[in-house]
């Protein structure tokens, strides 16, 4: 788990790493349109955004992801590759 978090950070995200095989991933108002990405390459995830805004919810923007085996991760990192490069940006949350 530790060895996959460096990955996700290096493609400018946001990462807050849970205490089982999960992470939560800060994506801003690009949340819900990440999970859907995710859901069209077949890659479950979970939107457990809440609230407008950061300042509304420590959770807005929040998706969480689970670690898999090292097949099912660079699924996910291929997956993440190609929402940046579609224009949905991966930025921080605001």
């Amino acid at each position: 788990k530790h060895a996959f978090l460096p990955r996700l950070q290096e493609r400018g995200l946001q990462c807050v790493a849970g205490g089982a095989n999960f992470y939560l991933l800060k994506l801003g108002k690009d949340a819900a349109a990440f999970c859907d990405h995710l859901r069209l390459n077949k890659i479950l995830v979970r939107n457990i955004s809440r609230g407008e805004s950061a300042e509304a919810s420590v959770l807005y923007g929040c998706v969480r992801v689970g670690v898999g085996s090292e097949a099912e991760n660079e699924m996910l990192l291929s997956a993440i590759d190609s929402f940046v490069i579609a224009g949905a940006a991966a930025t921080p949350a605001s």
